[in-house]
C-alpha cells in the first residue's frame, strides 16, 4: 500500500468524526428552529386565552392580538440581525437570550394574569394593547431573534449559502407553528386549561435550551 493511501486511512475516522459532530450541529439547530415556530404558535393561543376571559373574544381582540405578534416578530428579526454585527460567539448569543425565555416564561407563569384588572381600568384598546404587549412582546421578541442566528449558524456548517438556508428555516418553523396549533389549540388548551399549557410551553423552552447547548458542545469539539 501507498505511502499516501496509508495517511488517507489514518485520517478517515477523524473525517467522519468531525461529518458526524457537523451533522448533529445541523440537525439540532434545525429541531431548534422546530420547537421554536411552535413554541410561538402555542404562546399565541395561550396569550388568546388569557385575553378572552378579561377582553372578550372578539374581531378587535384579535386584530390587536395578531398585531402586536407582528410587530414584537418584526422587532425580534431586527435585534437578532443586529446582533450579526459582530459575528464571534453567536451561539452564546443564543443561548442567552433563550435563557432569559426561560426566565420569562416563568415568571409570566406566576404572575401574568394578576395584572389583567390594572389594565382593564385603561379601556379596551389601550388597556388590551398594553396587556397583550405584557404578555407577548418579551417572547415573540426573543422568538424573532433566533431565526437570523439561526441561519447565520447553519450557513457556516453548511455548504449552503444565505438564501437556501433562510428558506428552510424558515418553512420548517412554520410547520413547528402549525403543528402546535393543532396540538394546542384543538387538544391541550381546550381539556388542560391555562395553567398546564404554560407549563407545557416552560418545559418546550427548556428542551429548546438543552438542543441549543447541544449544538454548542459540538461546535467547541470542532475548534478544540
Amino acid at each position: 500500500m501507498k505511502k499516501r493511501d496509508k495517511c488517507f486511512l489514518l485520517y478517515l475516522p477523524f473525517y467522519f468524526t468531525f461529518a458526524s459532530m457537523q451533522r448533529t450541529i445541523l440537525i439540532s439547530l434545525y429541531l431548534f428552529m422546530i420547537f421554536s415556530g411552535g413554541l410561538l404558535m402555542a404562546n399565541e393561543l395561550l396569550v388568546s386565552k388569557i385575553i378572552a376571559t378579561s377582553f372578550g373574544n372578539s374581531i378587535q381582540s384579535w386584530a390587536i392580538l395578531l398585531s402586536v405578534t407582528l410587530l414584537s416578530l418584526a422587532a425580534g428579526y431586527y435585534f437578532g440581525g443586529a446582533l450579526l454585527k459582530n459575528r464571534e460567539r453567536i451561539l452564546k448569543k443564543s443561548l442567552f437570550i433563550n435563557g432569559g425565555l426561560l426566565l420569562f416564561q416563568f415568571l409570566l407563569t406566576l404572575n401574568g394574569e394578576k395584572f389583567s384588572g390594572i389594565f382593564l381600568e385603561m379601556g379596551f384598546t389601550v388597556g388590551m394593547t398594553l396587556f397583550t404587549a405584557l404578555l407577548i412582546f418579551p417572547l415573540a421578541l426573543f422568538l424573532g431573534a433566533n431565526s437570523p442566528l439561526t441561519i447565520e449558524l447553519i450557513a457556516g456548517h453548511s455548504s449552503q449559502n444565505a438564501g437556501e438556508v433562510a428558506g428552510r428555516v424558515y418553512g420548517i418553523s412554520t410547520l413547528g407553528g402549525v403543528a402546535a396549533t393543532f396540538i394546542i389549540g384543538l387538544s391541550i388548551l381546550p381539556l388542560r386549561g391555562v395553567t398546564y399549557t404554560n407549563n407545557l410551553l416552560l418545559g418546550m423552552i427548556s428542551i429548546n435550551l438543552l438542543i441549543l447547548l447541544l449544538a454548542a458542545l459540538n461546535q467547541k469539539r470542532l475548534k478544540n
